[in-house]
């Protein structure tokens, strides 16, 4: 049975569309595949998470974000012609609590919450 650290595989992706991050279930998990609405409420809490780091003035970079779930792969994104730069540009001024790599950061501190959430979904 595969450990709790190896249920969940994170990557990032950066685009001139958007940043987005995607969180594949081990294939090691076969006989453990979330259901997609478990898939779904992950990738909502990390999102949530991001939401409350990102940087904001009039919000539209909040409003931007998505969950999308396809063939077993998570993905949250932002869509905005700046969200890449916003999450990578280490030099910008932020509001406080808001800063550049929430999405990134958001998933690296919640990966505990996630992987709680995985393996309990599979027990259901």
């Amino acid at each position: 049975m595969a450990t709790p650290r190896s249920l969940v595989r994170m990557r990032s992706t950066l685009s001139g569309d958007g940043f987005s991050l995607n969180m594949d279930i081990d294939a090691a998990t076969d006989a453990l595949t979330p259901e997609d609405d478990l898939l779904m409420r992950i990738g909502e809490h990390i999102g949530q998470v991001s939401d409350s780091r990102c940087p904001i003035e009039y919000g539209d970079l909040i409003r931007s974000r998505r969950v999308t779930v396809d063939q077993g792969t998570v993905a949250v994104s932002y869509n905005t012609p700046y969200a890449v730069r916003q999450h990578e540009e280490l030099d910008y001024q932020h509001d406080a609590g808001r800063q550049a790599k929430y999405l990134e950061s958001a998933v690296a501190d919640e990966t505990g919450t996630v992987q709680r959430m995985v393996r309990d979904g599979m027990r259901l």
